[in-house]
């Protein structure tokens, strides 16, 4: 008896997409922040978040850590508060909260 096999169809190929960031991802950063986002990844696959959604996550924690140069673990609050004159970066709205 034989088993026939079925692979579902996917139009957007999450999962090689994740994988290709993840890969872009331990390039570009040390080694101390992959390990991060590698426990961040497990926990939003644990928390069943959508493919899209992890692969944004990801794209984002890398874009955060260019514009950082820096261990996160040594990042202060003053690192990250955006000047109030952004209103728009990587597709989240930062509002001012000054009013």
């Amino acid at each position: 008896m034989s088993t026939i096999q079925t692979e579902k169809f996917q139009i957007h190929n999450y999962d090689s997409s994740i994988n290709a960031v993840i890969r872009r991802i331990e390039k570009e950063v040390s080694p101390a922040n992959f390990a991060l986002i590698l426990k961040h990844d497990k926990v939003m696959v644990r928390e069943s978040l959508a493919k899209p959604t992890r692969k944004k996550h990801l794209e984002i924690l890398l874009s955060l850590d260019r514009l950082l140069r820096k261990d996160w673990e040594d990042v202060t609050k003053d690192d990250v508060i955006l000047d109030s004159s952004f209103s728009f970066f990587l597709g989240l709205q930062f509002f001012s909260l000054t009013y």
